[in-house]
């Protein structure tokens, strides 16, 4: 952010040398790990009561490094510009060079692809390569550092009779030194003063049109000229940035910008623009006036040491043991996962600290096996022999349970009011809290000409969606200033709140009902019937979203407030996401 100060030097790219380390992988790391158990002796009165006969503290940490391995080597230098050489090789693709069939590669009788459509030298070309306008630029932080994390936990655990415990933990862990990839291009509007023309320009723009910047800003204002320029009128002042960037006082663009406050992006459109760059600095103007690494488009990215993250959980489980034909494992847990990866602006280092996308706040999860009391050995009919007794015994019950909190979902305005990155979201007659207790799942639907059903769902109430849309000016609406919404950042230079909300809970439960009978001693045949999901509860995820987190951001659109996700898991499990019958046969000896 020093425009005029030209002390470096323009980047090229230059080749990595045969056995050259991408970084250093911190050989010769202490990652010290221990835990602690203690038996804690029997008491009487309150101590008995609160441990039982047999209870046992427990607690650890540990510290371990996260050393990152050749993809992520390659996902920094990958979007380097450089030479390439597409090695697929076909009947279909290259069929004058190879026949139908497998060859040997390394059988030196068969043709081979000859690289045509570059320089002979490959893959030794001449360096270094100099950077050309518009690409990026992407390399490590010499000095990064591997990725740490700290690990602890404390806890204690208790009988609840012969067959059962319960455990209370408090279990977190705090990510230190993680990678993080930072545009250094981030637009300045601040140092070259170019904030305080932008205000000049909204300023000549609401006199021009005879209304004040209050209502230039307000949603759906209509202008009768897109003159931001001076034109005599009284309070209006000169705007030569804008005026030789642009070329013009009358653009219809710029004039948008100007009603919406988005100097970050009015800035961006001419750091990213090869003739307006050229016409500043014909006219005196530094190259770097905007971006420290003017590249008219391209970013200049940086992999560096810059997040941190931190884990703190209280958790609660049951285990009883298989006893009585019953066996049952259980757990809660509330947790918090924070991070500071949103990086709003480079000049707050340290970032903003908010949840991470997996930030489940709520979990209860359950496991079960309950064997029916029938058949030889059990409470009921255990004198049956023969079929009736084949058939009364070995059957089954089993199941797992998952009922949990939704992800997080930052609201966003898609409006770049301090630079080229989101503003944030203002909130009006309403509170981040009454935003979320807000929050539920609400269905519309309609019956088409051919007779099919379409539907919305939306995750918050239609009054506040409709009156939201209002203030971006996405819908016909006129916005009501009295009522809930959320508005856009429209101050010139200023970066606005960064909302969250939680998505709807998750609930899944799978059965299985299983009937075992034994054949030998050494030989059962099983058969077991399987519903995954058997309520066939429909689990509502945020836009973008998945159950274990997601998209952590969604945009003010015309489809804010509405989702069209739904849990479903066909990379994993093969899990459709509603209720699956499975039918299994097997012998088991």
């Amino acid at each position: 952010f020093k425009p005029g100060t030209l002390t470096g030097t323009a980047p090229v790219f230059s080749l990595v040398p045969p056995g050259g380390a991408g970084f250093d992988p911190g050989a010769g790391r202490l990652n010290p790990s221990f835990g602690v158990a203690y038996r804690i002796p029997k008491g009487g009165g309150f101590l008995h009561w609160l441990t039982g006969d047999d209870a046992v503290l427990r607690g650890g940490y540990s510290l371990a490094t996260n050393r990152q391995g050749i993809g992520f080597l390659d996902g920094v230098w990958s979007g380097n510009q450089g030479r390439s050489l597409a090695t697929s090789t076909s009947p279909s693709t290259t069929p004058s060079v190879f026949t139908a069939g497998g060859v040997l590669f390394s059988d030196s009788s068969y043709p081979h692809l000859a690289p045509t459509s570059i320089d002979s030298a490959f893959p030794n070309p001449s360096f270094p390569l100099v950077v050309q306008s518009g690409q990026g630029v992407e390399d490590y932080n010499p000095s990064i550092k591997p990725e740490y994390v700290q690990s602890w936990e404390f806890g204690l655990q208790r009988p609840l009779g012969r067959n059962t415990v319960i455990e209370l933990r408090y279990v977190g862990n705090h990510g230190t030194d993680l990678w993080s990839a930072v545009n250094l291009n981030e637009v300045n509007t601040v140092e070259n003063k170019f904030t305080t023309e932008f205000q000049n320009a909204q300023n000549n723009l609401a006199i021009a049109n005879g209304i004040s910047l209050a209502q230039l800003l307000t949603p759906g204002t209509k202008l009768t000229t897109n003159n931001f320029g001076s034109t005599g009128l009284a309070g209006q002042v000169a705007v030569p940035i804008l005026q030789t960037a642009i070329g013009t006082t009358n653009d219809q663009t710029t004039a948008t910008q100007l009603t919406q406050g988005v100097v970050g992006t009015t800035a961006n459109g001419i750091a990213t623009n090869a003739t307006r760059m050229a016409n500043l600095t014909k006219a005196g103007y530094a190259i770097n006036f905007f971006q420290v690494n003017p590249l008219n488009g391209g970013a200049s990215t940086e992999m560096t040491n810059r997040n941190s993250s931190t884990y703190n959980s209280g958790q609660v489980e049951i285990r009883r043991r298989l006893a009585g034909g019953l066996q049952v494992q259980g757990s809660y847990a509330y947790s918090k996962s924070l991070t500071d990866a949103n990086v709003p602006t480079l000049r707050n280092w340290g970032g903003e600290k908010g949840p991470a996308s997996f930030d489940i706040r709520h979990g209860i999860k359950a496991t079960w096996i309950y064997q029916l009391p029938f058949g030889q050995g059990r409470s009921f009919l255990s004198g049956a022999h023969g079929v009736l007794g084949k058939v009364v015994g070995g059957w089954e019950m089993a199941g797992v349970g998952r009922l949990q909190s939704g992800s997080p979902t930052n609201i966003t305005s898609g409006r770049g009011t301090f630079n080229s990155g989101d503003g944030g979201i203002v909130l009006h007659n309403i509170t981040a809290a009454q935003l979320q207790s807000d929050m539920a799942i609400t269905h519309t639907s309609q019956v088409g000409s051919t007779g099919s059903v379409t539907g919305t769902v939306y995750l918050l109430p239609q009054s506040l969606v409709s009156n939201t849309l209002a203030a971006f000016a996405l819908n016909s609406a006129t916005l009501d200033p009295n009522a809930p919404y959320i508005g856009p950042c429209t101050t010139a230079g200023q970066l606005c709140d960064h909302v969250f909300y939680w998505g709807p809970w998750l609930s899944k439960w799978d059965v299985s009902l299983v009937k075992r009978t034994q054949i030998k001693e050494r030989l059962n045949f099983e058969l077991r019937v399987q519903a995954l999901n058997v309520f066939n509860h429909p689990n509502i995820l945020s836009p973008g979203g998945t159950a274990t987190g997601g998209n952590i951001s969604s945009a003010v659109s015309t489809s804010f407030g509405q989702t069209t996700a739904a849990f479903r898991d066909f990379n994993n499990t093969n899990d459709p996401g509603g209720r699956t019958l499975e039918f299994v046969a097997r012998l088991n000896f």
